[in-house]
């Protein structure tokens, strides 16, 4: 494994198991804070596609500052086949999928509203490693708004913008994503929460030329708090709808692929403030 990422992990890790050990509780009132995670998804779920390849999952470090709800952060996607490949070919394929992330967001929240509007950039700066010759990094805007009631209605809308484009044929660079989410709590015992969820996607990528309703899922999550450092674990669903968002697959290796539309992951993850 490259020691870039050895570092990273030992970091993150490091400064979450000593927050736990200390019990360092997060006050609401603290002018500066210092966000920390970890996250491992079981797939890269993508918009209506498993984005690194089916089963391949990816590790979510992640370090922040937050000054009066406004946080820059950076957080770096791990390719998961990155550490279980052995051929030269594979592992550098697997590391073209490793991607950095460079954010600056502001978040506001008054009594049940709550919004999130923030832009990054996400960089693959091993692209070229698997011989590829376009960059796909791009910049993106989002807008995430919700409201508390008996049902969360939360809304996402995100804009990207590719530093490059993806060939002659579609001399476009930019897509618009929105997501429609509803969730229920179902299970709230002192700091203990169980949440469900459905969720609905509009994709527009005319950078791939992909357009159409992309996918619908459906979710159950679970957090604890426990001073100030927050456990998180969901179990996911997800059905690809239209075609332009299919991937065909090869699951026996026979030379007969089909179209994968059925998706199936788990995410769990550790966070705090500092």
């Amino acid at each position: 494994m490259n020691q870039f990422f050895k570092t990273i992990l030992r970091i993150i890790i490091g400064t979450i198991c000593c927050c736990i050990v200390t019990n360092n509780s997060y006050s609401a009132e603290k002018l500066l804070s210092f966000p920390v995670g970890i996250t491992y998804d079981s797939i890269y779920w993508w918009r209506g596609v498993e984005l690194n390849g089916k089963g391949a999952g990816v590790i979510w470090p992640k370090v922040g500052c937050e000054v009066s709800g406004v946080q820059a952060y950076i957080t770096v996607g791990i390719n998961q086949d990155y550490f279980m490949t052995t051929e030269e070919g594979d592992n550098d394929l697997a590391k073209a999928y490793h991607e950095f992330d460079y954010g600056l967001e502001y978040s506001f929240t008054q009594n049940t509203f709550s919004s999130t509007i923030g832009i990054k950039y996400c960089q693959y700066p091993f692209y070229d490693s698997a011989d590829a010759t376009v960059d796909p990094s791009f910049f993106e805007a989002y807008l995430i708004v919700s409201f508390s009631y008996v049902i969360i209605p939360v809304l996402e809308l995100y804009y990207d913008y590719y530093r490059e484009e993806s060939d002659e044929e579609t001399p476009v660079n930019e897509d618009v994503y929105a997501k429609l989410s509803l969730f229920k709590e179902i299970l709230h015992a002192n700091s203990f929460i169980v949440k469900t969820g459905i969720w609905l996607g509009y994709y527009h990528n005319a950078y791939l030329d992909r357009e159409g309703f992309s996918d619908a899922g459906i979710t159950l999550s679970t957090s604890y708090d426990y001073n100030g450092v927050v456990f998180f674990s969901a179990v996911n669903y997800a059905r690809t709808l239209s075609e332009d968002f299919y991937i065909e697959y090869d699951a026996d290796a026979n030379g007969h692929a089909s179209r994968l539309k059925n998706h199936f992951w788990v995410d769990i993850g550790i966070s705090s403030k500092l």
